[in-house]
């Protein structure tokens, strides 16, 4: 990742952070604690990077090691993983995940094409295995993220927010935590993503809609590359 876009995470990040500041000693608290977190992860994304830049590991080590970093959203998470254990859900909302999740990777697909800018050099993990890629580059990603994004930062919003309000918010930081790995242009797109997800967590409520989302979304990406 280059240094210019650390530098830009960063000021993005303390820029969004100042904007949401008010008088309400409360939701600054709130705040706050939100930013500590996040800085903390982004810092935890950065020295991985620069470990496995800079030491000469195997390219399957090299993912391991990138993929260890999506602990510490499970680690922010984990007074809630006993509702992973909810699998009550509705055919019908379930449906409409599917397809949601279908439609908008078509969506993506389509606005920017083959997924050139973000894909190609990840996906290399492919050819290590089927069962590799889907762990690491489905299931992990889609469980941390979902639990820390549309769970622990989601429902601490929607305290001091409007539903809309909340959905954005953390839409812009489910964006800025993919600096760290991806380039610039995929914003567009994973802001796209995460409101489209913000509307799935309010609308069904439960997280495991917004996990299976995820997921189908990545196994259709990798699909591309089998």
């Amino acid at each position: 990742m280059p240094l210019s876009n650390w530098v830009l995470l960063f000021f993005l990040h303390f820029a969004l952070i100042l904007l949401l500041k008010s008088d309400n000693g409360k939701r600054n608290q709130m705040i706050n604690s939100l930013s500590r977190k996040l800085a903390i992860a982004y810092i935890l994304w950065i020295l991985l990077f620069v470990l496995i830049d800079y030491l000469d590991f195997r390219f399957l080590v090299k993912e391991l090691i990138k993929s260890s970093g999506y602990l510490i959203f499970i680690i922010y998470s984990s007074k809630h993983l006993h509702l992973l254990g909810d699998i009550k859900l509705k055919p019908f909302n379930l449906i409409i995940t599917v397809i949601a999740s279908l439609l908008s990777f078509l969506l993506v697909r389509e606005l920017y094409g083959s997924y050139n800018s973000y894909y190609n050099s990840n996906f290399y993990i492919i050819s290590y295995g089927q069962i590799y890629a889907f762990l690491l580059m489905c299931i992990l990603p889609a469980v941390s993220e979902e639990m820390f994004f549309r769970l622990v930062i989601f429902d601490k919003l929607k305290l001091y927010y409007s539903e809309i309000n909340t959905i954005l918010i953390s839409s812009f930081f489910f964006v800025l935590a993919h600096f760290i790995f991806n380039p610039l242009i995929s914003g567009g797109y994973l802001f796209l993503l995460g409101i489209t997800l913000g509307i799935i967590r309010i609308k069904f409520k439960k997280i495991n809609y917004c996990i299976i989302f995820h997921m189908i979304y990545n196994s259709l990406a990798i699909s591309l590359f089998i």
